[in-house]
């Protein structure tokens, strides 16, 4: 916090020194906007970083189609463990040919593999739908990735909690 206030009172002094008009002082605000975006976005995270998080459990592309409905993640601990949980919905072609591509990625066809809390809330939200079919794997690193498919053939949920 110190650093951008820091930068911000800086170039209001400089910019006053040079003696430019009021309005110009308005740049001095700009460390301030930036510093409060990257904590906007590190508590609410953009679409792209559910995207990423997709990549990384998948290890397919996000769809040109597909739609986020749901987004859900935890902070960062101290260690760097964080959980991202996302609802998206895609075309029934993609939903057909995923769970091939998860196989060849290592995910296991199995059940639950997070709390069922958190699946029965998801499901709630989605007029009840029911899970079809589950794809999961545990990493060296004690990472876990989560595809859960939904009756709908159209919806899947992922997810990625650990390192």
């Amino acid at each position: 916090i110190c650093i951008p206030v820091g930068l911000s009172i800086l170039i209001y002094w400089i910019i006053k020194k040079a003696g430019f008009d009021k309005r110009v002082r308005l740049i001095a605000l700009l460390p301030l906007l930036i510093f409060c975006y990257y904590v906007y976005t590190a508590i609410y995270p953009t679409d792209s970083f559910y995207k990423d998080d997709f990549f990384e459990v998948t290890g397919t592309e996000f769809p040109e189609t597909g739609d986020i409905l749901y987004k859900n993640a935890s902070y960062p601990d101290i260690h760097g463990d964080y959980q991202s949980t996302s609802v998206v919905k895609v075309d029934y072609d993609f939903f057909k040919t995923l769970p091939d591509k998860l196989v060849e990625k290592g995910l296991i066809k199995q059940g639950n593999t997070f709390d069922q809390f958190e699946i029965d809330d998801i499901l709630e939200k989605y007029n009840h739908k029911t899970i079809d079919f589950e794809y999961s794997i545990e990493d060296e690193k004690a990472t876990v990735y989560y595809v859960g498919f939904l009756s709908d053939k159209q919806t899947i949920i992922v997810r990625r909690a650990g390192q």
